[in-house]
């Protein structure tokens, strides 16, 4: 009975301790190999690719903000991000301005990604460095006119961390620079606000996945 008892005893402890190396196996590392989820604020200046047709109604230059939320995968292999903006362009000579509020999605893709199996502030920076795709969609206004309409992009940056990421979380300068084309249909006229934007930013990181 006795025999029976610790028998008993020492195949349920090892059935604990398996379960407990499967929970263990099935938990994210906190050391950063690529994947995160991220949360950002972006402030950016952009100027406009080329002269409007209403030149006397449009400056050269505007500032965005942005919102985003980030995902990638290991390896940075998916990193994609969704975005709530806001970019407003100054009217010269009026008293008012073209305020564009949007929603974006993009993709960016990391040419250097091997870099993070170097594990160190300059292959973490190296293997930030990606160039992106997006488009998006943006409700315009200017005095009692409005217009949707959608816009697209294209653009590269990199990823800059404040200290070792390998703490499951960390914060993160980002930079960036985006071209980006869209109209506003003003009354009977269309205003090209095709634009050059030059980001920076700050975010917060947190290792692993949203699921």
């Amino acid at each position: 009975m006795t025999k029976l008892f610790f028998i008993c005893l020492l195949f349920l402890s090892s059935n604990l301790f398996a379960q407990d190396q499967k929970k263990e196996n099935r938990a994210y590392s906190p050391y950063f190999n690529g994947d995160f989820v991220e949360l950002s604020f972006r402030t950016g200046l952009s100027k406009l690719a080329s002269d409007p047709p209403v030149i006397e109604k449009v400056p050269e230059s505007g500032q965005r903000f942005e919102l985003g939320l980030r995902q990638a995968l290991p390896m940075h292999l998916l990193d994609t991000r969704l975005a709530l903006s806001y970019e407003v362009f100054p009217i010269r000579s009026q008293d008012s301005e073209i305020a564009l509020w949007g929603i974006d999605i993009s993709g960016a893709f990391h040419p250097f990604y091997l870099a993070l199996l170097f594990e160190n502030w300059f292959a973490w920076v190296l293997a930030s460095i990606y160039v992106e795709a997006g488009a998006g969609i943006q409700y315009a206004t200017l005095d009692n006119t409005n217009d949707v309409g959608f816009s697209y992009s294209f653009g590269g940056g990199f990823d800059l961390p404040l200290w070792n990421p390998n703490h499951g979380w960390s914060l993160w300068l980002n930079g960036l620079y985006r071209y980006r084309r869209l109209d506003f249909d003003n009354d009977s006229s269309e205003i090209a606000l095709h634009n050059h934007t030059f980001f920076a930013g700050l975010a917060i990181r947190w290792n692993g996945l949203l699921f």
